[in-house]
């Protein structure tokens, strides 16, 4: 098993994880992908967003980050889905 990390830093319970046989490996992700321009209507949506009160992580989802996988989603349709609000109970099964 292997976990990747952004940064050099040493983990808390580094130790625990070499006896686990777990390797720490540094990795850079999404190195081919690159910069699009977001739509006119992304940028108007948080900037009308931007100026609501956003006192939880939820309201920054719902305001903020859902725009944006929205605009994604317009560009890449079918490519990907998410989940808000929606639990994964496995201890029910």
């Amino acid at each position: 098993m292997k976990i990747c990390r952004k940064t050099n830093h040493n983990i808390n319970g580094y130790a625990d994880l070499k006896e686990l046989a777990i390797d720490v490996v540094g990795l850079k992700l999404f190195t081919h992908i690159l910069p699009i321009q977001p739509s006119d209507l992304l940028r108007q949506v948080l900037a009308n967003n931007q100026q609501l009160p956003l006192q939880s992580e939820k309201a920054k989802s719902e305001l903020l980050i859902t725009p944006i996988l929205n605009d994604i989603w317009q560009r890449n349709p079918k490519a990907f889905t998410y989940f808000s609000g929606y639990q994964f109970n496995i201890d029910d099964m």
